[in-house]
């Protein structure tokens, strides 16, 4: 994955996760679908507040990201080199598990449903982007995790949605670099 792909993908991930109210204590590894103009990417979520490491499969790409606020920082693992980059954290990386998107200017439920396996309602958002567009996206919220399972933006190919969540503790080896990884040669 290039590094605008990834950037697109975490993006598109902070938009639908990013929120003022948190679920305090959530910690849960899922399956990440996204869709976005045509292009179907999955990948496995770690999330424990304040950090999270997103796992791929995609060939030639960064295999794991490691997001740590506390550190200010994200680490890019090359597991195949047993690399890895750090990078700064960005804010618009954020993946938080809230239910209100920042930019969020109008809510109205739709319908309430079952989706994996879990209750949901299901919203009609209006979002102000940071250049001030407003767009409309459906976002189907689990009432029992508080976790948005689903994001879909109307009249745009785009989806983010977490089909296996489950809540679960997570070891902290999970969010540090690996002991035998080095840094990568730069640039």
């Amino acid at each position: 994955m290039t590094c605008s792909a990834l950037k697109t993908v975490l993006l598109a991930a902070a938009l639908i996760a990013s929120s003022a109210r948190l679920v305090w204590g959530v910690e849960f590894a899922a399956e990440r679908v996204t869709r976005i103009d045509g292009h179907t990417r999955k990948a496995y979520v770690f999330y424990r507040e304040g950090m999270w490491r997103v796992e791929t499969n995609d060939v030639g790409s960064v295999d794991a990201t490691i997001v740590r606020k506390d550190k200010g920082v994200m680490w890019l693992l090359q597991s195949g080199r047993r690399q890895f980059q750090t990078r700064q954290y960005d804010p618009l990386e954020e993946i938080l598990v809230g239910e209100r998107p920042s930019g969020e200017v109008s809510r109205e439920v739709i319908a309430t449903e079952t989706l994996f396996g879990h209750p949901a309602t299901v919203y009609r958002l209006a979002v102000r982007d940071p250049g001030g567009a407003v767009h409309i996206y459906y976002q189907w919220l689990a009432t029992d995790l508080r976790v948005p399972l689903r994001v879909v933006r109307k009249n745009s190919d785009w989806l983010v949605e977490y089909p296996r969540l489950n809540v679960t503790h997570h070891s902290d080896l999970l969010f540090d670099i690996p002991r035998f990884y080095r840094a990568a040669p730069s640039r």
